[in-house]
């Protein structure tokens, strides 16, 4: 059986499918992007050791620049790096989402400043699900995709030591 792409034909209609993005959304090169949450990838945080690091993956539902210059279209598989200040768009799995960004929060407590995002959904939703977890040395720092009771107005997820989520993720 031959592998040779060029040989390959598809059914009309058919797209490939992948949960690899494309590219990644950057605010400095476009303030908003519309598109609909599939899941999120948990892994260890390179820089700060403890602390976890999510990437959203989604699908592109209009056309949006990315990092890198790269461009996708209505359907391509699409990265967001998460940031707590994106909090609102963890209970928007099976609606469209207009995600804004918004400035910075200057004073969070922190050495840089927080970013800020505005989640706009086409409906109500549910907890995005966890594609893929690829932690070893985090996996008991909660993220705002547990399905651990939320705990106040807030709605921060707090873990069983009592420590809010927010406090393991960097800006």
């Amino acid at each position: 059986m031959s592998n040779d792409k060029k040989n390959r034909q598809v059914p009309e209609g058919f797209r490939r499918v992948s949960d690899d993005p494309i590219g990644f959304f950057d605010p400095n090169v476009q303030s908003a992007i519309r598109f609909r949450p599939r899941g999120v990838s948990l892994c260890d945080n390179s820089l700060k050791a403890g602390t976890v690091t999510i990437l959203i993956i989604g699908e592109a539902t209009a056309r949006v620049s990315l990092s890198e210059g790269v461009v996708a279209e209505p359907g391509d598989t699409i990265g967001i790096w998460y940031r707590p200040g994106m909090k609102d768009v963890h209970r928007t799995f099976g609606a469209e989402v207009y995600l804004v960004s918004t400035g910075e929060e200057i004073d969070v407590g922190k050495p840089c400043p927080m970013k800020v995002f505005e989640v706009y959904a086409t409906g109500a939703g549910t907890l995005l699900p966890i594609l893929h977890d690829y932690r070893d040395n985090s996996r008991a720092c909660p993220t705002p995709f547990d399905t651990g009771e939320p705990i106040g107005s807030s709605g921060k997820v707090k873990s069983k030591t009592g420590n809010s989520a927010d406090e393991y993720f960097d800006n």
